[in-house]
């Protein structure tokens, strides 16, 4: 098996990045996340790819978090890595020797399944990629009678934080995003990163607040 691609003290800035939270609820066991629109999550993404899945891996790091690396098998890239080329994602969490601990919302890559994918690079290893977000930015590609489509993984263990219009905030469920062809799907990403009517983008930090608490070990539930 190979082995993982550790990338040490740089996995609790992914905490923070990937996980795009606006606030923490650990008594519902649920992770709160303000959803970008597509435009948005394409231009703040540095690795946007059609890929597959190649091999899963957990190991626990030196401080002893279990972490999951993910060999994602380039199909088409899109942004950031080009086909061919094996992309290793790596997630807080996973299930080693029997102990389990999952952030609320990840999602668990199987070997063999084909998404097109959303991530950042983490600044103190740039071969380390991440997740985007928890609870979008993943969408699975699905063959069946109508062709090739997209759907985005969701979970019931995300909420959507949304602003209202009197100013102030509210929670909903996130509602996964399909789109019914993949080329055209791609395409259109491809459009967006061209330039093609872009957006204002709002500032970063609204995407990427800090946790109302550490990260570690709250932010995982861990069973035994």
């Amino acid at each position: 098996m190979r082995s993982p691609s550790s990338s040490g003290p740089a996995l609790a800035l992914a905490a923070v990045l990937g996980l795009s939270v606006a606030t923490w609820a650990p008594s519902a066991q649920a992770t709160v996340v303000v959803v970008p629109e597509l435009e948005e999550l394409t231009h703040r993404s540095e690795v946007v790819i059609q890929a597959v899945v190649r091999d899963v891996v957990t190991f626990k790091d030196e401080r002893g978090r279990l972490i999951t690396e993910t060999s994602l098998e380039v199909l088409d890239g899109i942004r950031g890595a080009k086909a061919g080329d094996i992309v290793p994602v790596q997630q807080l969490g996973g299930s080693l020797d029997g102990h389990e601990a999952w952030i609320a919302g990840n999602h668990r890559f199987k070997v063999g399944e084909e998404v097109v994918f959303f991530g950042v690079r983490l600044p103190k290893d740039r071969r380390i990629v991440i997740p985007y977000g928890v609870g979008f930015g993943i969408f699975h590609v699905v063959d069946d009678v109508n062709g090739r489509h997209v759907v985005e993984i969701g979970s019931g263990d995300v909420t959507r934080m949304v602003r209202t219009p009197d100013g102030g905030s509210k929670m909903e469920p996130v509602q996964p995003r399909h789109f019914d062809n993949l080329d055209a799907f791609k395409v259109r990403l491809r459009t967006i990163l061209a330039g093609q009517n872009t957006p204002a983008l709002p500032q970063k930090r609204m995407l990427r607040p800090a946790l109302k608490v550490p990260v570690l070990p709250s932010a995982i539930h861990a069973k035994e």
